[in-house]
């Protein structure tokens, strides 16, 4: 336990690189009023909104809320989401300068609606995503791949958080390539954070998808946590890489180096779970500092659990602070468990 509050204590300090899809969480809080007399539908009368920083500007806000400098890299548009986020980051003290502002951009927004009375628990009600389908323009990528370049030398650590397929191309790729390469022992401190692209990060850094994308990419169901440690090796040797994490929710988390071992890390379990939206950007997050302060790949798994169980438990995307790991720590430390999975048989599962 002191070894993994040394490292907690170490984040402070990190520069983390975070490139990816930066997402403009709107909230708009509101009470029940009645029901409409136009539809079977709830009037709700408005209490207040809130812009918090999604997608990759979550994982980097959870960098910077533990401690490491976080340093920011993507394309936001020149409208009031892109403002606001902007605006966010100078506040927690995050690096803009590897944000490109896209004149006419349209920043990726989801707005979500959260209800509840003055004594009631408040819960989501609806959302609604915008501009997921807008295309940034080249002017707007030659400018990203020049910020990049120049965020990636100073790194100690790089945090792919890619949702859109909107800014890691291959010309971006190639760069984290190149940042990778410079880490010839051990696993390289790049995490990557991906939907539904596995494959197109072949060779890079540490992937940590959730069950569900490692059951789409397998084509598989996972029953159980060997089912999970052998999807984890499996990922580390269709993936060529040195280590993997496969998050599993409520049971924790599996992770693998190459070759072996694999260990089970349960979850730390909250009193209660408020809300998973960002928990992964948590997990991803810790994951990353951890690595650029140095710990092992099962260090850096033990302490992103011990996040994800704090981060639950907090309406909506939210953050972690050190002293708030360093209290979990003291209640409950994970104890990792070796798994000794079966290989997968017969055919290709791909």
């Amino acid at each position: 336990m002191a070894a993994l509050k040394r490292l907690i204590r170490a984040f402070a300090g990190c520069r983390v690189c975070v490139v990816g899809d930066f997402l403009a969480d709107r909230y708009l809080f509101a009470e029940p009023a009645r029901i409409s007399r136009e539809a079977p539908v709830l009037i709700l009368r408005e209490k207040g909104r809130e812009v918090r920083p999604g997608g990759a500007g979550n994982a980097a806000a959870n960098v910077a809320s533990l401690g490491g400098l976080a340093v920011p890299v993507g394309l936001v548009g020149d409208d009031e989401p892109g403002q606001a986020l902007m605006a966010a980051f100078a506040v927690m003290g995050a690096s803009t300068e590897g944000l490109v502002e896209v004149p006419g951009g349209r920043t990726i927004t989801k707005t979500r609606v959260v209800a509840g009375g003055r004594h009631a628990l408040q819960q989501q009600v609806l959302r609604i995503d915008q501009n997921e389908e807008w295309e940034p323009p080249e002017d707007a990528r030659a400018a990203l791949r020049i910020a990049l370049t120049r965020s990636l030398g100073a790194a100690d650590a790089v945090l792919v958080a890619d949702y859109a397929d909107r800014v890691v191309d291959r010309s971006a790729l190639e760069l984290l390539r190149g940042y990778a390469s410079r880490f010839v022992q051990g696993a390289p401190p790049v995490v990557v954070d991906t939907r539904h692209r596995l494959d197109f990060f072949r060779g890079l850094g540490m992937p940590t998808p959730n069950q569900s994308e490692v059951e789409e990419w397998l084509g598989l169901p996972l029953r159980g946590r060997e089912d999970a440690a052998r999807a984890a090796l499996e990922l580390c040797r269709r993936l060529e890489v040195s280590a993997a994490v496969v998050t599993r929710g409520e049971e924790g988390l599996v992770v693998a180096l190459a070759g072996g071992p694999v260990h089970h890390v349960p979850a730390v379990r909250p009193a209660r779970v408020y809300d998973v939206t960002g928990a992964g950007d948590t997990v991803a997050a810790v994951l990353a500092l951890a690595r650029a302060a140095g710990g092992s790949v099962l260090q850096a798994a033990l302490l992103a659990s011990v996040a994800g169980g704090i981060v639950v438990r907090k309406p909506g995307t939210a953050t972690v602070s050190p002293e708030e790991m360093l209290e979990a720590l003291d209640d409950q430390l994970p104890s990792p468990e070796p798994v000794d999975p079966p290989a997968f048989g017969g055919a290709s599962t791909r």
